[in-house]
């Protein structure tokens, strides 16, 4: 089982949320599509830039989108961690 991904996390940036109605401990949840802010080698390497979550879970869900869990891809390549507590398959 792979840990959720909240706001709290990163995929080499900070997760950005687009749902606010789903949380786990105050923190809203992740969801593929969702934005990775902007990080380092941005603006070198412009993939770094504008990145979003390609990649989720296939069973659990918020809203009928997968939620991204530890070890999702970012468009970047960066991978995403996850909340130390919450874990789906």
């Amino acid at each position: 089982m792979l840990r959720i991904s909240t706001n709290e996390n990163t995929a080499g940036g900070r997760l950005v949320e687009s749902q606010p109605f789903c949380f786990i401990g105050n923190k809203p949840i992740i969801r593929q599509g969702d934005l990775v802010f902007p990080h380092l080698p941005c603006p070198d390497q412009p993939q770094h830039c504008a990145a979003n979550m390609m990649t989720a879970s296939i069973v659990t869900y918020v809203a009928n989108i997968g939620v991204v869990r530890e070890s999702d891809l970012a468009s970047c390549g960066h991978v995403a961690d996850g909340n130390l507590f919450v874990y789906s398959i």
